[in-house]
């Protein structure tokens, strides 16, 4: 039951985080201070930073093995969001079978950090 709560908290906190710089790239963008070929890169890092954050609370609330906890985790992500294409009727491509291994890498690397920073 802990296990299944501090993924819950994780999910929670990649998108949280991810909303709130979502948000603020929209923002930026509406006034015309992020370029509109900058938009993309941004887009990327948003998940890249999101999915990090999420990776590493579960590695700051795992004992061991936080490269293992971390891939589950973005295949935990990898499948919400491709339930989210399912329903939207996007088409799946290339571009989001990278984004699905970035999910992957960047929430391994985070629990990786939360693992190496969690207090023994």
């Amino acid at each position: 039951m802990k296990y299944l709560k501090t993924v819950l908290k994780s999910i929670a906190y990649t998108f949280v985080s991810l909303l709130v710089l979502t948000t603020l790239i929209t923002v930026l963008s509406y006034f015309d201070i992020v370029k509109e070929q900058t938009i993309s890169t941004l887009k990327i890092i948003v998940i890249i930073i999101s999915v990090i954050i999420g990776g590493f609370i579960v590695g700051k609330n795992t004992k061991k093995k936080g490269w293992l906890e971390g891939i589950k985790q973005g295949i935990i992500l990898i499948t919400i969001f491709f339930i989210l294409t399912l329903l939207l009727k996007t088409s799946l491509n290339i571009k989001m079978l990278l984004y699905y291994v970035i999910i992957i890498v960047s929430s391994m690397a985070g629990s990786m950090i939360g693992i190496s920073k969690k207090k023994s």
